[in-house]
C-alpha cells in the first residue's frame, strides 16, 4: 500500500506542479490573480513588438511635393487631381502620373504656370497675389 500511495502522491505533485508553472491553482485550475498580471503585462509587450506602423503619407512624388508647399487635396474630376490652397489662392491640376505637368494657377489672378516634379521639388514656395509680398 505505501507503494501506491507513494505513486499517488507523486502524480499529484507533478499535476500541481504544470498547473503553478501556466499559472492556474492546483486545487481548482483557475487563474491566479499574479499569473493573469504577468500573461496580461506580457501580452501587451509581445502586441507592441510585434506591431506594424501603417504609413499613409504619399510617397515621394507630386502629392508629396504639393503636401509640402502647403496644398491639399480638394477633389479628382475626370482624370485629374485638384489640389488647393486656400489661404494663398493656389489651385494645382494634375494627372495622377504627372506626365502632362503640373498646372499651377493663382486662384484670384487666374494667371497659370505648367511646372514638372523636377521644377515643383526644387521650389522653395508658390507666390500668388493673394499670399505674396507684393
Amino acid at each position: 500500500m505505501a507503494e501506491s500511495e507513494t505513486t499517488t502522491d507523486t502524480l499529484t505533485e507533478d499535476a500541481d506542479a504544470a498547473q503553478a508553472a501556466d499559472g492556474t491553482t492546483p486545487a481548482t485550475g483557475t487563474a491566479t490573480p499574479e499569473a493573469t498580471a504577468t500573461d496580461t503585462a506580457a501580452t501587451a509587450a509581445d502586441n507592441v513588438a510585434t506591431s506594424t506602423v501603417i504609413d499613409l503619407r504619399a510617397p515621394n512624388g507630386v502629392k508629396r511635393e504639393l503636401y509640402r508647399l502647403g496644398l491639399r487635396f480638394a477633389y479628382a474630376q475626370d482624370s485629374l487631381e485638384v489640389w488647393e490652397d486656400g489661404v494663398r489662392g493656389t489651385r494645382a491640376t494634375f494627372t495622377p502620373d504627372a506626365t502632362g505637368g503640373i498646372l499651377l494657377e493663382d486662384t484670384a489672378t487666374h494667371v497659370t504656370a505648367t511646372v514638372t516634379l523636377e521644377q515643383l521639388t526644387a521650389a522653395a514656395m508658390i507666390e500668388t497675389m493673394a499670399g505674396g509680398d507684393e
